[in-house]
């Protein structure tokens, strides 16, 4: 279920994590503009996953009792994730932050910044034994994947 108490392993994951995301927001000015219709139902998804893997990765010390077992695998997998997801990042600024890019495919994964952010805190909760974070990481998953495969989607047309 999860034990309650700071993460220090939750906190840096979810720097490693956001950090892109901020860098991406104060290059662009301007806000980006609406090219789908996103659907509320995955929107609302999206917010509350969002939320709760924030809250679930700093309130359950779970993930930072490493210590040589099987499950250690699961954790070197969620930063192995991370790590893609943020070399996804700098080849984004590399091409120069064009829209496209946002929804690009990385090393055969189809539009990576939603699936390596997900997967990665999949693999997180899966490690800490934490239910919530693995609940809200499959939230996130059901709202922002899909979100990100319309945008896909729409930029292809």
């Amino acid at each position: 279920m999860g034990t309650f108490g700071f993460s220090v392993v939750g906190l840096i994951y979810l720097i490693l994590m956001f950090a892109p995301n901020i860098f991406w927001m104060r290059a662009n000015k301007e806000p980006p503009k609406e090219t789908v219709k996103e659907p509320a139902a995955l929107v609302w998804m999206e917010r509350i996953g969002q939320v709760g893997i924030v809250v679930c990765a700093l309130l359950f010390r779970d993930y930072d009792r490493i210590s040589p077992s099987p499950r250690l695998i699961l954790l070197a997998g969620a930063f192995l994730l991370l790590i893609l997801y943020d070399l996804w990042w700098l080849r984004c600024f590399k091409n120069g932050l064009k829209e496209e890019d946002l929804y690009s495919s990385f090393l055969g994964i189809p539009i990576a910044g939603a699936i390596l952010p997900v997967a990665g805190l999949l693999l997180l909760g899966l490690y800490g034994g934490v239910i919530w974070l693995i609940l809200a990481s499959v939230i996130l998953g059901a709202g922002h994947i899909p979100i990100s495969y319309l945008h896909w989607k729409n930029l292809k047309r």
